[in-house]
């Protein structure tokens, strides 16, 4: 049989397998979709969680391509996880430095000139493993 014979919107025969759209492991994106959220951002969400996007620019009533497993497998095994959690600081820019601050204290303090900064202590209290 030719490609371009039968109903064309149906899923491919021979593709066999659930339809992009009911199998689980994508259902999450989809809800996403019926929320409204644009379809880069599902897109983002999905290489973020470590699987294919590609899928969702084909036909999402065919079955998942078996070729997008292999690459979406393949994928995650290169990337390595990060295994220190930092502490998100906040700065902001001071123009002056208040005569009542601390910073005004520490200014004028000949000790902290000298003072010594260790890096492993830094590490601990900023960073959870």
């Amino acid at each position: 049989p030719d490609v371009m014979d039968g109903d064309h919107s149906e899923p491919a025969a021979g593709g066999g397998g659930v339809p992009l759209k009911e199998d689980p492991k994508y259902t999450k994106y989809f809800k996403m979709l019926k929320m409204g959220l644009p379809m880069d951002a599902v897109k983002h969400a999905m290489s973020r969680d470590g699987l294919d996007d590609s899928v969702m620019d084909g036909d999402h009533n065919a079955p998942v391509p078996s070729e997008n497993i292999a690459t979406t497998k393949s994928r995650t095994r290169g990337l390595k996880k990060d295994t220190h959690r930092r502490t998100r600081l906040h700065w902001g820019v001071m123009d002056e430095v208040n005569s009542n601050s601390v910073w005004a204290l520490v200014d004028g303090d000949r000790d902290v000139e000298g003072l010594d900064i260790d890096e492993e202590e830094f590490a601990q209290l900023f960073q959870e493993e």
